[in-house]
């Protein structure tokens, strides 16, 4: 299963489809299906909240206070900024 943005790619649907029929039925067709309830997580590896040493496999959380692996995520995850930004 992949998640998308279904508001963006209806968008660009409607850029690609030049037959009013065909966009309609797209949308009608994209409308239908199922979804599914996600939230974005921050996994711990990109987390502000993590300490760890180099090389480790494990990372110290100074917000729980716990230890976690590079891939676990909490509901108290923070993504921390990049040079670029994001």
């Amino acid at each position: 299963m992949r998640l998308i943005d279904v508001d963006l790619l209806i968008t660009d649907m409607g850029t690609v489809l030049e037959d009013l029929d065909d966009r309609l039925l797209t949308i009608r067709t994209i409308n239908s299906q199922p979804t599914v309830e996600a939230a974005p997580v921050v996994r711990c590896d990109q987390c502000v909240w993590k300490s760890e040493t180099p090389k480790s496999r494990i990372i110290y959380c100074t917000k729980s206070h716990n230890t976690k692996s590079k891939d676990w995520f909490c509901a108290d995850g923070e993504r921390k900024e990049t040079n670029n930004g994001n």
